[in-house]
């Protein structure tokens, strides 16, 4: 199983490791990168436990490190994810969660990128595509399993810090997406962008704009693929 140089939940000291670290991996461009790696939720899962994911030590770590990469990527509070929310979703699908790590000269895995996806109801996804107005916020109850062919897939994130834009990095990272996304074989793919930078990935998906969500008092955008 790997090892992440990340503190777990319970260290004290976590709150200063986010702000050291965030502030790191803000100020990493590609030519500070000298290798990096990826890993997913389900490479750090322990054995089945009564309390899933959350009994493995490894994968806290990861939900830490995926944490910092969210923070590190979204330097407005509204567009940042909450930790549980985060948490909840990782632990109920982890192998749609993917961790970019970047060696640099001061840090050996730094997390500086991540992409995440995962199934949910077809009522989720009616709802975003038809009654997007009367949501508060992003919130959704991810499915523990794809169907190929069936599910309806929310992108809930694909992201880069500000310094590795247009990296091979952030290349290799859609990339990747793009091909866990069309092995699943969705029906649907809808995905909700804060940036225009989101939206031009968006529709590199094939994905259209089809209405506007406000999140604290912030308008953003729902985009939607389905097949016909």
């Amino acid at each position: 199983m790997p090892t992440l140089p990340f503190p777990d939940l319970d260290v004290a000291d976590l709150p200063a490791w986010l702000d050291a670290t965030i502030a790191a991996a803000r100020a990493t461009t590609a030519a500070d990168v000298l290798d990096w790696t990826s890993l997913t939720g389900a490479d750090v899962l322990g054995p089945p436990s009564p309390v899933g994911a959350y009994a493995s030590a490894a994968w806290r770590r990861f939900a830490v490190g995926l944490f910092a990469a969210d923070l590190a990527c979204y330097p407005t509070p509204v567009d940042q994810v909450d930790f549980e929310n985060l948490a909840f979703a990782a632990s109920r699908f982890p192998a749609g969660f993917r961790l970019y790590l970047a060696r640099t000269a001061a840090h050996p895995a730094l997390p500086v990128a991540y992409a995440a996806w995962h199934p949910m109801s077809e009522g989720s996804f009616r709802l975003l595509r038809d009654h997007a107005h009367v949501l508060v916020d992003r919130s959704l109850i991810p499915l523990t399993a794809a169907v190929p062919g069936e599910a309806d897939v929310y992108l809930f994130n694909y992201s880069v810090v500000p310094g590795l834009y247009g990296s091979a990095l952030s290349k290799t990272l859609i990339k990747q997406l793009a091909a866990e996304v069309h092995a699943a074989a969705p029906r649907s793919l809808t995905a909700i962008t804060v940036s225009e930078h989101g939206s031009r990935v968006a529709r590199r998906f094939g994905m259209t704009r089809r209405a506007p969500l406000t999140v604290e008092g912030v308008t953003e955008d729902v985009y939607i693929w389905e097949t016909p």
